[in-house]
């Protein structure tokens, strides 16, 4: 168990999500930019349920000159493309071709609806299927449950419908 904390703490770990411009240069100051890399790795870290270049490395130097040289993993399968579009902006090798975090806010948020409203339009219930299924179920253990889904659907559609204030 120590031993793998000590892998995932030390450098080689985190030299993923370090912005190439400062493994090029240790002189260049971290800014917005360099976060706004670290998330579009993490952001592919979150798409592919892995961690950054798992399939391992021989060395961390040899890690550090691929990710210079412009190298990254490699898009999952199936990625929503604004999603993908999204992190592949984020993780840009020229930073001033990065995103801001009001944009990339914006763009989850966006992404975020459509995908609520994709995945929740085949159960939306009116109020008298809700009522339905209440009567039908008082006495049910179940009951409670479906009851928790109905309010949890509407509570979704309800967010999802409302107009939120997302800065550009």
């Amino acid at each position: 168990m120590e031993t793998q904390t000590n892998i995932h703490s030390g450098v080689f770990g985190v030299i993923a999500y370090v912005d190439p411009k400062r493994l090029d240069n240790c002189s260049y100051e971290y800014n917005e930019k360099s976060d706004i890399y670290s998330l579009g790795v993490l952001m592919w870290e979150i798409s592919s349920g892995n961690p950054p270049f798992a399939d391992g490395y021989i060395s961390e130097n040899l890690l550090k000159i691929d990710l210079i040289g412009g190298r990254r993993e490699k898009p999952v399968p199936d990625t929503p493309d604004e999603y993908l579009k999204l992190y592949k902006s984020c993780w840009d090798g020229n930073p001033d071709a990065r995103p801001t975090i009001n944009r990339v806010f914006s763009i989850l948020v966006k992404l975020g609806r459509e995908m609520s409203i994709q995945d929740f339009q085949d159960i939306k219930c009116d109020d008298d299927d809700i009522q339905s299924i209440q009567d039908n179920n008082d006495n049910d253990t179940d009951a409670q449950e479906v009851n928790v889904n109905v309010e949890a659907v509407k509570f979704i559609e309800d967010y999802i419908n409302d107009d939120l204030d997302i800065p550009d």
